[in-house]
């Protein structure tokens, strides 16, 4: 009776094998980014997260003791990168060690890591507590944490020297620019008054881009302003939908819908220059390196525009096996380009003229050094299955392993 237990036991196990095998959907990248010549990644892949790093060239692993959690967040200040889990669990990383200091930061359970901004050498943590619905920051400078403070706004842009502005509400109407530094918050100045009900907010290491955003008879418009530190200009913009802002070094790069179509266009101080690009799909991601931007469009395909005209990359990248990016990432001298999709992510590599699937890299990377972990030993069974059992098992592990190689 025990003999026939212990095997109805491994069959209902090797029954949730199949199904999982069936399911599997292959390697996630949870977060891509970028620094000092290298691009981290966070991986997940058969029930494990991971973090690799890739140099151009190759991916390797970055062991990280008892993650239990995928990495969400990666950003760099120019110095090291931090890294966020999914849990709130706080790394450092400096491109050879890695350092855990999610126990200096001091936040409890159940307190989320929403953003890290670098700026100057410090960082602002800005986090959210799930108990009492709270927002938290803290400024780190590389050995401690200090400042903690509660009401940051959520959209803040780094301003240089360990500073950071955010946009504050004075009351249901009036909004203002404020500071924090990690000492106390302070105004800077009031924005003129409008009908803008909330602010995104951009800094290119000289003036801050204002982008306000209103409904006006059931539809979105979008207001542009920019703030010098001192004064306020309106943009001479036509209020249509923005949709994707990035800085190309010179100006500013803008995708807004117009009738049924997405324009772009640039703005620099507050003057507006529509640029004639239409395309019919919305864009996924926008980032410039400062000579050169990349757009991704939903399934659209990707353009490169080099600050004179825009070119169709699209052939090229399905050549390389993938349809369009979700997420894009400048390496230093290449692009990342990250596929999210139902059986398992794809990374590319744009190297400035061909795209090069560099997915297989990631995975090879990952599983090896997965499999080099010793296996849990199994529990001493006193039962031994019959042959017909021990046959019914073996099917059952062939008919998984075709539908692996199936996929």
């Amino acid at each position: 009776m025990e003999s026939i237990r212990g095997c109805l036991s491994l069959l209902v196990m090797f029954s949730l094998l199949l199904q999982l095998s069936a399911a599997d959907t292959g390697i996630r990248v949870t977060s891509m980014g970028c620094g000092g010549g290298l691009c981290l990644a966070g991986i997940y892949h058969d029930g494990k997260s991971g973090l690799a790093k890739y140099d151009g060239h190759t991916f390797n692993v970055i062991p990280v003791e008892d993650l239990n959690e995928p990495i969400v967040l990666i950003a760099w200040n120019g110095e090291y990168f931090l890294l966020v889990g999914e849990k709130g669990r706080l790394l450092e990383y400096d491109g050879h060690n890695l350092r855990d200091i999610t126990s200096q930061l001091g936040w409890g359970y159940g307190t989320q890591i929403l953003k890290i901004i670098p700026s100057g050498g410090r960082w602002l943590i800005y986090g959210a507590s799930m108990a009492n619905d709270e927002t938290l920051s803290a400024v780190y400078d590389g050995e401690r944490f200090s400042g903690a403070s509660r009401g940051l706004g959520w959209e803040i842009v780094p301003v240089g020297k360990g500073r950071f502005w955010f946009v504050c509400a004075k009351n249901k109407e009036n909004y203002a620019i404020c500071e924090y530094s990690g000492k106390e918050i302070r105004d800077i100045a009031d924005i003129p008054p409008s009908e803008v009900d909330f602010y995104r907010l951009y800094w290119n290491e000289e003036y801050l881009l204002l982008v306000g955003n209103y409904v006006e008879n059931g539809s979105w418009y979008s207001r542009l302003v920019v703030f010098n530190g001192t004064d306020f200009k309106e943009v001479n913009y036509s209020r249509e939908p923005v949709t994707k802002i990035a800085w190309n070094g010179n100006y500013w790069v803008v995708s807004y819908y117009s009738g049924n179509n997405y324009r772009f266009g640039k703005v620099y101080e507050d003057r507006f220059v529509d640029l004639g690009a239409v395309l019919n799909t919305s864009a996924s991601a926008l980032v410039c390196n400062g000579s050169y931007c990349l757009v991704s469009y939903r399934c659209g395909g990707v353009y490169g525009f080099n600050g004179t005209h825009f070119e169709n990359l699209t052939g090229s990248l399905r050549e390389a096996g993938v349809e369009c990016a979700d997420k894009i990432a400048w390496g230093g001298n290449f692009w990342l380009l990250l596929q999210q999709k139902e059986r398992g992510d794809m990374v590319l590599k744009y190297d400035g003229s061909a795209f090069a699937d560099i997915t297989p890299l990631l995975r090879k990377a990952f599983t090896s050094k997965t499999a080099e972990e010793p296996p849990e030993s199994p529990p001493e069974r006193k039962a031994v299955c019959g042959p017909t059992m021990l046959m019914l098992l073996s099917v059952l592990i062939i008919v998984a392993g075709i539908k692996r190689e199936a996929r």
